[in-house]
């Protein structure tokens, strides 16, 4: 057989294995709708996170892996089964700086680029209110492709990653993925092409196409700190309150977006219900009161952020102990899930300070009582002289 005989017959071959190879259908295989295509992203609540978590508002939105990402895009980097693959490696998959020379140029511009959407969740789309599973939420991330961008059947290899966004608590994607769009002959329009399917792919550390993906999934973690109020001492007052002030920091290029609510158990009636996050969302505060007894809960603090307690010394009081150490500068932490030593604890923390007043109560004679001490000291001074001067009267006689 001719040379050129062969390759029609290979191309006809291979445009039969696509076309047959692959159900037609006009929706990605990876969830995508009826009339057009798509994969899942995953939106979940880590399930260490402390009651009362509730995730922030966000919007995920994705880039091209190139030197200078674009954003809502996704990059030609490779394809496969083309007229634009040598002809002795027509399915192997090829970067297209590999491919034989002009051949990556005469690819239509259109082709080299799709188009990846964005989606939005709102404010408390997870949340946590009792011990139960972590709750999670799927929505469709539309691709769009478009059929007459393409000038021969293959498969071509779309390049991208998700754009690490900068919400304290949120864990972004780090894998770069591989949109694979497979292009076929429409046998309904002749000449024509139509795409077949469109599939998602994990990219290897190498560039190499890994293992087919599901979705991508973004978690939010957060986790809750309880600062408790002990006085002790013989002379400590259990109705009197005291003035803490607590302080949040976010991990550096992060900020705070969802609200750190305040709980006050009974006894305490003007506390505020939420920490104060200052403008540029690195940090935020609450003043709040305690008293013997009682419990501030401070909850939805997202993982990563650090936190300091630190009491307003008190009058007559010792310096306040802190968790058994005291500290006239207050008591640190960071909301993790593992403590040094003690293995996994959750993000569940707490601080207790206790407040201590000690007198050493004088069971001697008052100052006070000393004119009284004297005039009664000089009565009995007097009956006894009395007594004396009427004994010695009465030998006499």
């Amino acid at each position: 057989m001719k040379k050129k005989a062969w390759k029609t017959v290979y191309g006809v071959a291979l445009a039969a294995v696509l076309v047959l190879g692959n159900a037609k259908t006009a929706r990605a295989e990876d969830g995508g709708a009826t009339t057009g295509y798509s994969f899942n992203k995953v939106y979940q609540l880590d399930g260490d996170s402390a009651e009362g978590a509730k995730s922030p508002a966000e919007t995920f939105r994705f880039e091209s892996a190139d030197t200078t990402p674009r954003e809502n895009q996704a990059t030609l980097y490779a394809v496969s089964c083309t007229k634009y693959n040598s002809a002795a490696n027509l399915d192997q998959i090829t970067k297209l700086g590999e491919l034989p020379a002009g051949q990556a140029d005469s690819i239509p511009g259109a082709a080299k680029a799709i188009t990846i959407g964005s989606v939005t969740y709102a404010e408390g789309n997870l949340s946590k209110t009792t011990d139960a599973a972590s709750a999670s939420v799927t929505q469709p991330v539309a691709v769009t492709v478009t059929a007459d961008s393409y000038q021969s059947v293959g498969y071509y290899y779309y390049e991208f990653r998700e754009k690490a966004g900068n919400t304290a608590g949120v864990t972004y994607a780090a894998d770069t993925y591989a949109v694979r769009v497979a292009v076929v002959n429409d046998d309904a329009s002749a000449g024509a092409l139509k795409i077949d399917n469109v599939k998602l792919y994990r990219v290897n550390a190498d560039g190499s196409l890994g293992q087919k993906a599901e979705n991508v999934t973004n978690v939010y973690a957060a986790g809750s700190l309880s600062v408790t109020k002990t006085v002790t001492g013989n002379m400590g007052d259990r109705n009197r309150e005291f003035d803490v002030t607590v302080t949040f920091t976010a991990p550096a290029g992060t900020e705070i977006h969802a609200p750190i609510a305040i709980s006050t158990s009974a006894g305490i009636t003007d506390n505020p219900t939420e920490a104060v996050i200052d403008a540029a969302k690195t940090g935020a505060t609450a003043s709040v009161k305690v008293k013997d007894g009682t419990t501030v809960v401070f909850s939805n603090i997202p993982k990563g952020v650090t936190y300091q307690v630190k009491e307003t010394q008190a009058d007559g009081y010792h310096t306040p102990k802190y968790n058994g150490t005291e500290s006239a500068g207050g008591k640190s932490g960071t909301i993790t899930d593992t403590a040094a030593g003690t293995g996994t604890v959750g993000m569940a923390q707490s601080v207790e300070i206790e407040n201590k007043r000690e007198t050493t109560i004088d069971t001697g004679i008052f100052l006070s009582n000393l004119p009284y001490v004297l005039v009664l000291a000089g009565i009995a001074a007097a009956v006894l002289l009395f007594f004396a001067g009427k004994k010695r009267r009465d030998r006499e006689k």
